[in-house]
């Protein structure tokens, strides 16, 4: 067998692994979901839709009226899903979206209060590192800006505040976090909250369109194309990830950009390249 061979059968294992415990959730009708070859500024694969209706009584843990996830691969898992706080399940006509875009982004489940988020609860989860894509723009009313934030991370970036930008663009559709899910007594769900800022406007609120939710391999820093090597393969991704992310993404779409953050600075820049260069040297 070449290593041609071992590294497709390594891939196609990885990628199977990865889907298993990654999710692309739609929050809005069910009559209006995205396809399942709709990657969003996610991975491709099947879209969840709920509705994410407000329930009681409060609980971080599994709720009895949590809604089940299926994976990226259309396979029921026992990952479940619930939400306190949010109010009103609204849908807006965006002129400027159409197709899947429409689909996850012109319904969302909306709060119009600052001190009460829309509360996803998400439970059952494998131990490890998530990357959360949270999408929180609003069709038609584009200067509403909203706060995403997540328990146990200090990261709480405002989303919004353009109109729709021809597809997903950063800080003004969606947001990134990096969350983990703690084996032990520790954090053992992943908690999001999508609410009005300070001085918002509560008229129109703050939305969730849904969002993905993605399993990351273990930490390997410079090991660019998650092969569980760091050598020269690994420095044609590593330039990728500096200047497109998104094309970084869509290359390696079961791989962690973040293995060149070789600095520790939540992205991928210039100021990486010299570590990087060290550990394929050393590699």
């Amino acid at each position: 067998m070449n290593f041609r061979t071992i590294c497709a059968i390594v891939s196609a294992f990885a990628a199977a692994s990865a889907n298993a415990q990654s999710f692309n959730v739609d929050v809005g009708s069910a009559d209006a979901v995205p396809g399942a070859s709709y990657a969003a500024a996610g991975l491709k694969g099947k879209w969840n839709a709920i509705q994410a209706t407000h329930v009681t009584p409060f609980m971080t843990g599994p709720h009895p009226q949590a809604e089940p996830l299926f994976d990226l691969n259309g396979t029921p898992t026992n990952v479940v899903v619930h939400q306190f706080g949010g109010m009103d399940l609204d849908a807006k006509t965006d002129d400027f979206t159409d197709g899947d875009d429409a689909a996850l982004m012109n319904d969302y489940r909306a709060t119009h209060s600052t001190s009460l988020e829309t509360c996803l609860y998400i439970n059952n989860l494998i131990p490890g590192d998530y990357e959360v894509t949270t999408y929180a723009w609003m069709p038609v009313d584009n200067t509403m800006v909203s706060k995403v934030r997540f328990d146990f991370s200090p990261y709480i970036p405002l989303v919004g505040g353009g109109t729709w930008p021809g597809g997903h663009v950063e800080g003004v559709t969606f947001a990134r976090h990096i969350i983990t899910v703690s084996p032990g007594p520790g954090m053992t769900f992943i908690g999001m909250h999508v609410g009005v800022p300070s001085g918002g406007d509560t008229v129109i609120g703050a939305p969730l369109n849904g969002f993905q939710l993605r399993l990351l391999p273990e930490d390997a820093p410079a090991d660019m194309n998650c092969d569980g090597e760091v050598d020269g393969r690994d420095i044609d991704d590593f330039v990728m990830a500096m200047t497109s992310e998104e094309s970084y993404r869509s290359e390696n779409p079961t791989c962690n950009i973040y293995h060149g953050d070789m600095n520790n600075n939540g992205s991928v820049g210039i100021e990486d390249l010299n570590a990087f260069v060290a550990a394929v040297m050393a590699g």
